[in-house]
């Protein structure tokens, strides 16, 4: 599928026109932007997802949840499969996101990338909480691999 289409499947709602149907026009408008603001390189909205690269699409993703305005964001591994220049792009955007009061509950499995974005971590055994750590207590990958083990 399309930029566009991709980015406008999770608000479909405010693409309608005032008797209910898709607007064409907004949905155009919204792939666009996605391009401009989040610095996707394509050549326009019409282009399919598949055909950009993992960085791109990754952008894209991102891009079509925060045009959404939610105060809160899951963003599971947002940085696996990209380059290290998309991965400090997706860092800079958490870190404004945070700024503005928007909570993100972030999911992966590199522990750098965790402690460098968290404030608060929880790690999971067994289907459970097995401990939480704040950033405020010192925080460091040796502490989590101990309680991870």
């Amino acid at each position: 599928d399309s930029i566009e289409n991709n980015v406008t499947l999770s608000m479909i709602d405010m693409m309608k026109g005032p008797l209910g149907f898709l607007k064409p026009s907004k949905i155009h408008a919204v792939g666009k932007k996605v391009i401009k603001d989040y610095k996707v390189v394509a050549v326009n909205e019409k282009v399919p997802l598949a055909s950009l690269s993992g960085g791109n699409r990754q952008k894209v993703n991102l891009g079509r949840w925060l045009l959404q305005n939610k105060d809160i964001l899951i963003l599971d591994s947002p940085t696996r499969g990209v380059d290290v220049g998309v991965k400090a792009y997706i860092y800079d955007i958490m870190k404004k996101l945070k700024k503005q009061g928007v909570s993100i509950l972030l999911v992966s499995d590199e522990l750098p990338e965790i402690i460098g974005l968290s404030d608060t971590v929880y790690v999971f055994k067994n289907r459970k909480i097995e401990k939480m750590f704040r950033r405020s207590e010192g925080l460091t990958e040796e502490k989590i691999i101990e309680v991870m083990l």
